[in-house]
């Protein structure tokens, strides 16, 4: 009998308790929920979430619940950065005291899948009869967050990388947003342009292995193989020191060793304050930092999409999604009450609600549409990409358990190249680690 990736995580959780790099395993029970418990329930609910960002999502759970006064209460706390929340609920996993939601980014979604911890958040719903429209997803956040169709947990602060161009710059390279490059190949002839137009770089980006995801992506390739991780095997392998990915850095790293990229590290802020003070001309960044930016700039500027190349390249949706865990919802009350939390933070009203105040992606058809009707020019550039991206498997991105320690094998290998390592063996050497942590990834889960 052919297994599908859903079942055979299931059944694979249990082998999860050896592995010792994956705290987070088969300490699950499969027991069934109780019997309705009687008063109001409460949940609690661990996030990530900092800043303006932490504020929208304090109003958001504070709406929720004054509309359910008296039956539902969540309670929000802070447990530092994605990495923390995930090392505390690793923690609380031997303690048996989890929490009843959890913020969990990205790179960790195939993580939480396979740990046998998680309430699918679909079947969540569905069980507990509360509406909510799946189909009314934007299929490219419904591609990554789902697995076998079927939605794992609640996308709610979806972000997808852009470029943030500074206008000044763009008139001293005679360039408009409609003409502006949108290759790799580009947009690095595009920087050379601006370095000897103004004297300063024309392009930064602090040094993260988001970038080479979505550049991966965008050139169309699978990051992960088989199927980027989403078919009926688990990834076996990543790409690396493909061709096109060799290319796509040589052409970056000439940048660099030009002066028409600034090197400001892994520092998100000095990369922000580079564009700022007019030390670069263009910025590599998140969705999710628009509101950010736009405190920073002081002169007039633009969104312009990521660079896509190919009908199968796209951008892959980043930011986080809320998953339920089982173990916690003891009863059946709780479930619905953890069901109507789940499709509220994934309504159309909040997702619009979220963009207009911190720039992170609406989710749902519907939501984009109405943010596009009330929508700024910069908004609106974030807006046409995210519902341009096409649903292919690349554009989908890597799921894969593994994505979080290739991550870590990768920035340093990213900040030799912008120094000027060779491209080929410093990539090549990455690839190898990572069929090694990938394998290794595979033999804890049982897969």
């Amino acid at each position: 009998m052919t297994l599908t990736r859903a079942k055979r995580f299931a059944i694979s959780s249990g082998a999860l308790v050896v592995a010792t790099a994956l705290a987070l395993t088969g300490c699950a029970s499969t027991s069934a929920p109780e019997k309705p418990s009687a008063g109001p329930v409460t949940l609690t609910f661990w996030h990530s979430a900092e800043g303006a960002t932490a504020e929208t999502l304090n109003t958001i759970v504070e709406d929720f619940n004054d509309a359910h006064k008296g039956k539902i209460t969540v309670k929000a706390t802070y447990q530092g950065k994605y990495d923390d929340t995930v090392a505390k609920l690793s923690a609380s996993v031997q303690a048996g005291d989890l929490p009843d939601l959890v913020q969990i980014n990205d790179v960790n979604t195939a993580f939480m899948i396979d740990s046998g911890l998680i309430d699918p958040a679909q079947t969540l719903i569905k069980d507990a009869k509360v509406k909510y429209d799946f189909d009314a997803l934007v299929p490219a956040v419904s591609s990554y967050y789902s697995v076998d169709g079927s939605l794992s947990s609640m996308p709610f602060q979806v972000s997808q990388p852009a470029l943030f161009v500074r206008n000044d710059v763009l008139a001293a390279t005679a360039t408009t947003p409609k003409t502006f490059p949108t290759t790799v190949s580009g947009l690095a002839k595009w920087a050379e342009k601006a370095k000897a137009a103004t004297g300063k770089a024309g392009l930064t980006f602090h040094i993260n292995p988001w970038w080479f995801e979505e550049l991966t992506a965008g050139a169309g390739i699978e990051y992960c193989t088989p199927d980027n991780g989403r078919g009926s095997k688990p990834a076996k392998a990543f790409t690396i020191a493909d061709d096109t990915q060799v290319k796509q850095w040589t052409e970056l790293q000439k940048l660099f060793t030009d002066g028409a990229a600034l090197n400001v590290g892994t520092d998100f802020s000095a990369g922000v304050n580079a564009l700022a003070a007019g030390q670069a001309g263009a910025f590599f960044s998140s969705s999710g930092a628009l509101g950010t930016v736009t405190t920073a700039m002081t002169t007039d500027w633009s969104v312009l999409p990521f660079p896509v190349e190919g009908k199968k390249g796209g951008v892959a949706p980043g930011g986080n999604s809320v998953f339920a865990l089982k173990d916690s919802l003891k009863t059946d009350t709780e479930r619905v009450a953890a069901a109507k939390f789940l499709a509220y933070l994934g309504s159309d009203k909040i997702q619009e609600q979220s963009f207009a105040a911190t720039g992170f992606l609406p989710t749902t058809a519907p939501a984009l549409k109405e943010s596009k009707s009330n929508a700024n020019t910069r908004q609106t550039a974030l807006l046409n990409q995210l519902a341009n991206t096409s649903d292919s498997i690349a554009a989908a991105g890597c799921l894969s358990g593994a994505l979080q320690a290739v991550r870590g094998e990768l920035t340093p290998a990213m900040e030799k190249i912008v120094r000027g390592d060779d491209v080929k063996s410093t990539l090549t050497a990455v690839q190898k680690s990572a069929s090694g942590l990938v394998a290794d990834y595979n033999e804890r889960a049982g897969q």
